[in-house]
């Protein structure tokens, strides 16, 4: 099982712990405004994973209007619980069924807990980044 947190793949790609440009990827992994806990995704696998940030794409293209390249970031769960943080399902139908039934919250999260998870991913290489391309996003979104 992995959650999934869209991020900026640039802070992700080729960095190491001991980087400080690693201080950047800690930003995805922190609160964003109008969030009480880090919003994430469940998802089974890599496959999975692609379908969810396919339709997180889609859902921003409907309903605010502009496409894009969607980054993201899937992150073994078992990381979560080592910093004490709770999962709890977040339904939220201002996403649509299909995310809204996926969709999770790390409560607990500190910027301090999360500049030592991005730390962790990043010594340890557990994670897996990827991007679903524009034109694949605009692609899904037709009808």
């Amino acid at each position: 099982m992995w959650l999934l947190r869209g991020v900026a793949k640039s802070r992700w790609e080729n960095r190491r712990a001991e980087d400080s440009a690693h201080i950047a990827a800690a930003r995805d992994l922190s609160l964003r405004s109008g969030e009480d806990g880090l919003s994430l995704y469940e998802v089974e696998d890599e496959e999975d994973g692609k379908r969810i940030a396919t339709l997180f794409g889609v859902h921003k293209k409907l309903t605010l209007g502009r496409s894009d390249h969607v980054d993201y970031l899937l992150i073994p769960t078992d990381y979560f619980a080592r910093f004490g943080l709770t999962i709890i399902p977040a339904p939220d139908p201002d996403l649509g069924p299909r995310l809204s039934e996926r969709h999770r919250e790390a409560k607990g999260i500190t910027d301090a807990i999360s500049f030592r998870l991005a730390t962790a991913l990043l010594e340890e290489k557990r994670f897996k980044l990827d991007r679903i391309k524009r034109q694949d996003v605009e692609k899904a979104a037709k009808p």
